[in-house]
């Protein structure tokens, strides 16, 4: 119930709303086990377990009215990536972007490259080259009210 404000507004209607069949499942008490703790930070809440089928049936219920922005960051999608420039893996990922630029298949992730460990910090895995620019000269803030990132030195 707490960290309700990091939800969308729809979805944080279904733990709060006084009229949502899903509140009795969000107690704003909860009992704790401390369990040998001194601390109340390091006790185990004890949570009502929730219903799955009412949960889902009642986020279906609501899914329609989320922006485009939620809508984008409620679906599966692969994990972004950020190096600075004197990184060892920022060079092997702007030669990778350079020599397929022109890949029919390189934004749909048809096209990728292994991640060498050595030049990683023992990182493995695949590079995929995504829709967005590789390196953005100027990034808006996501915070608001704080300035524009310029002078981008991230991959």
């Amino acid at each position: 119930m707490y960290s309700a404000h990091a939800l969308p507004v729809s979805y944080r209607k279904l733990m709060t709303d006084a009229l949502s069949p899903l509140l009795t499942f969000y107690p704003t008490d909860v009992e704790l086990d401390m369990n040998g703790k001194r601390f109340s930070w390091q006790a185990i809440c004890k949570l009502p377990f929730i219903e799955e089928t009412s949960l889902l049936s009642e986020v279906a219920r609501v899914e329609n009215t989320l922006t485009d922005e939620e809508s984008q960051r409620n679906k599966l999608g692969m994990d972004v990536l950020f190096v600075h420039v004197t990184y060892p893996l920022a060079k092997k990922i702007v030669s990778f972007y350079r020599s397929n630029i022109d890949h029919p298949n390189l934004i749909s992730t048809q096209v990728k490259q292994d991640i060498d460990p050595e030049s990683s910090g023992g990182m493995d895995g695949y590079i995929f080259v995504s829709n967005r620019p590789v390196q953005p000269a100027q990034i808006d803030s996501p915070i608001s009210g704080m300035d524009m990132i310029v002078d981008n030195k991230v991959f």
